[in-house]
């Protein structure tokens, strides 16, 4: 924001003051490559056309981004215990992970189950997502039928099933079964809950493995493919089957790269879109970093989440899942030790 008698700054005026910073070294000493070798130079101008055509996320007065939570303690109760009170300090939403076993998500393994983890949630109000892997499909039939009763809710429902077998390596029965019965019952879901998110085409699992921004976004960028053809084959209108998409990122400590992956994000399912001759805004959740935290000194943890939590914003995120400064160790699991721990620190 400038005075009525101030200027806005010139790419030259902020190359002057970072030439000053660095003290007679030259500015290209600042250049560095992405983890694919992808040049990033420490000063961009407008005018170069780096950032044309970027397509914005539509603006929402009330609710800039929606603030979603995991949710992920092995017994229902406690899932909805720590559902309800999160619900009430501010949390938007949130995502139940699914783990008949209990193992490493909330053991569900029916519709009853569901119901206790859902029990006093509006689904109306505060939309519930979840992430059940190749129970994707089972787990989006218990959804549904528990909100059978409020059409409009914005659900996500979340079946990925190519995430779900690039991060275990295995799939139980061929993938393009999967893919099929995700397919199905998208066609139904699709007229029941209109305003849900079906599938997830998410590349956080190349993110978690190491892979850098590009492979992540060729990732879901190709996920989102094939699920969109997956559902037309079933009926469905290729408007209704990118309707159903939302895509995965992750978010980590450097929020520059954070905020330039989901302008990219943007720009590359606008020409996914275009080419398949439909006009459908993208629609973005964005998951913190899990590999960038660190179980040695985790005060540092609360640094990082703030700086993914920020470049994740900044780069039109609609939805925001941000993960615990404890979560390197393990909790809930150790949740007395970490109360230990910040006794001990305090």
């Amino acid at each position: 924001m400038t005075h009525a008698n101030e200027t806005a700054a010139t790419y030259e005026d902020w190359r002057r003051l970072v030439e000053k910073t660095l003290k007679g070294e030259p500015i290209d000493s600042l250049n560095c490559t992405t983890a694919e070798g992808l040049p990033i130079a420490p000063l961009y101008d407008a005018a170069d056309g780096t950032y044309a055509h970027v397509a914005g996320r539509p603006e929402n007065a009330d609710r800039p981004w929606d603030l979603r939570v995991g949710i992920s303690p092995p017994d229902p109760r406690q899932a909805n215990r720590d559902l309800l009170r999160d619900l009430q300090g501010g949390a938007a939403s949130a995502v139940i992970v699914i783990d008949p076993s209990g193992e490493q998500g909330v053991a569900i393994g029916s519709p009853e189950d569901l119901a206790v983890a859902l029990a006093d949630v509006v689904l109306e109000f505060a939309p519930v997502g979840l992430d059940a892997g190749f129970l994707g499909p089972q787990a989006a039939a218990w959804l549904a039928s528990a909100a059978k009763g409020s059409p409009q809710a914005k659900l996500n429902f979340h079946m990925d099933p190519l995430s779900a077998l690039a991060e275990t390596g295995t799939s139980p029965g061929p993938l393009e079964a999967h893919l099929g019965s995700s397919a199905d019952l998208a066609g139904r879901l699709v007229d029941i809950h209109p305003k849900a998110g079906i599938f997830l085409a998410s590349g956080r699992v190349v993110h978690e493995a190491g892979g850098g921004e590009a492979a992540e976004l060729a990732f879901a960028a190709a996920a989102a493919v094939t699920y969109a053809k997956a559902q037309v084959q079933t009926g469905l209108s290729m408007t209704q089957a990118w309707a159903g998409i939302v895509l995965g990122l992750s978010a980590d400590a450097d929020y520059f790269a954070t905020l330039a992956k989901l302008r990219a994000a943007r720009m590359v399912w606008d020409r996914l879109t275009t080419a398949c001759d439909v006009k459908v805004p993208a629609r973005i959740e964005v998951r913190s970093s899990h590999r960038m935290l660190t179980a040695q000194d985790p005060w540092t943890n609360m640094l990082r989440l703030t700086a993914a939590g920020v470049g994740a914003a900044l780069g039109g995120a609609d939805a925001i899942q941000l993960g615990c400064f404890t979560d390197a160790w393990g909790v809930p699991p150790l949740l007395p030790v970490v109360k230990v721990a910040m006794h001990n620190w305090f």
